[in-house]
């Protein structure tokens, strides 16, 4: 099925008659098919939708009668993490009123789908409170199905996608709220529901984890297409990549220009922890309360002929570090900040913008 905007594919065709019966249009399916796709999301992608369809699916096989109520998890699924945006305090407030805004018929017949779909979309805020209603309880198990019945390896496979969503926030403060101040009050709850639940082995992992962290360093005034290459190469090997934009003395560069870029670069690297730094690197490196990685990358033999030379003064001062060097795609060898900078001054501001992020 097309749309003028795209296909409707996967579930959200194999559910288009439900879609449809509560009045979400073609148009609006695609548009809650890209939002669940969004390249931010990790964890809270269709994978975790489609486990929760699953569940359902299974639950309709011991309730084939109970049609409606089939139709309101069906529409919570959907919806309950369609807007997800892990910087928000109001995801679920915004997801219920997506709802209401795309599936618009409100024939007194849906009204209580509505009202249970609404409920339960609302409930996925705080897990650990009484939910509206019963079937708000089964959705909710579904939605913490890795979390209640999931082996120690699915649970730790699932938190470092979650931890990739929460990339922006340093790490320390992440561990300690996602640990102390969420993990400790939800096991309780998980273990009220299944005491077999591999909860505590999981925070006992959590609470003594030394993930692989890493410093993607350079000037990066502008970041394009290379860098986000080197970048998109290092989180394959690293469970978390700060980018740290640094003043390049030999660039000229503005200070307080590349400090305003800082917030630009975090817009455009929603998932990324982005700061600004102007000085030496290990003085950085030293701040920090965990150990990390450098990430370089070589375009060229030159770039490393270059690179090698930083290293030997950086071993002089920090003999600790660590640099791992990722060799870019050879479609971006040719292509660097000052060359685009070149590009601009010319005039030639939409060539430019096909290097850019």
């Amino acid at each position: 099925m097309w749309t003028d905007k795209g296909e409707i594919k996967g579930p959200f065709n194999y559910y288009h008659d439900i879609f449809t019966k509560y009045g979400c249009s073609d148009e609006n399916i695609v548009k809650l098919q890209s939002m669940w796709n969004e390249p931010r999301r990790v964890y809270h992608n269709q994978g975790h939708l489609e486990e929760i369809l699953s569940l359902i699916e299974n639950w309709k096989i011991t309730h084939p009668k109970d049609e409606g109520e089939f139709e309101a998890l069906i529409l919570a699924a959907f919806f309950h993490d369609g807007v997800y945006d892990p910087k928000s305090q109001t995801n679920e407030e915004d997801s219920a009123v997506l709802y209401s805004t795309m599936c618009t018929f409100k024939y007194k017949h849906f009204e209580l789908v509505n009202a249970l779909v609404h409920g339960m979309i609302l409930d996925t805020k705080d897990h650990t409170q009484k939910p509206s209603s019963d079937l708000s309880a089964k959705f909710l198990e579904f939605d913490l199905h890795g979390l209640l019945y999931g082996s120690l390896s699915r649970m730790i496979s699932d938190e470092n996608k979650i931890m990739r969503e929460f990339g922006f926030v340093d790490f320390t403060l992440y561990k300690d709220t996602r640990g102390t101040k969420f993990l400790d009050k939800f096991a309780p709850h998980i273990k009220s529901i299944n005491p077999q639940s591999n909860i505590d082995s999981y925070i006992d992992w959590y609470k003594n984890r030394s993930p692989k962290i890493a410093i993607f360093a350079g000037s990066f005034y502008p970041f394009h297409k290379g860098h986000l290459d080197i970048l998109k190469r290092a989180e394959h090997i690293f469970d978390k990549v700060i980018v740290l934009l640094c003043v390049n003395p030999k660039k000229h560069n503005n200070i307080e220009q590349v400090k305003g870029y800082v917030n630009e670069l975090r817009k455009k690297l929603p998932n990324n922890q982005v700061e600004f730094h102007d000085g030496m690197l290990h003085h950085y490196i030293k701040k920090l309360t965990y150990p990390v990685s450098i990430v370089k990358g070589l375009r060229s033999a030159s770039d490393f002929d270059s690179e090698k030379l930083q290293l030997r003064y950086m071993e002089d001062m920090y003999p600790e570090i660590n640099i791992v060097y990722i060799v870019s795609d050879r479609k971006f060898e040719h292509v660097s900040s000052s060359g685009i900078k070149e590009i601009q001054g010319m005039g030639a501001m939409e060539e430019a913008q096909n290097y850019l992020i």
